[in-house]
């Protein structure tokens, strides 16, 4: 979770696209700080991962995965 968060926070997507394509631009870099994450479910993979995110600074908000 957190590493997939990492990748899209970094536009890893866009930088291989551009390496692709033989282009080196530079990104602007965003902090972590204060950004939100939202997980569904917080089962022990879900309390787990909610706990890297916060050590990384980030805040987390969790949506319960069933009704009841």
């Amino acid at each position: 979770m957190l590493a997939w968060t990492l990748c899209l926070q970094r536009d890893m997507p866009r930088h291989a696209a551009q390496q692709m394509q033989r282009l080196w631009k530079a990104q602007d870099y965003v902090r972590l700080a204060r950004k939100t994450v939202g997980l569904r479910g917080l089962g022990a993979l879900g309390e787990g991962a909610a706990q890297r995110l916060l050590q990384v600074g980030l805040n987390v908000c969790t949506l319960r995965a069933s009704a009841s």
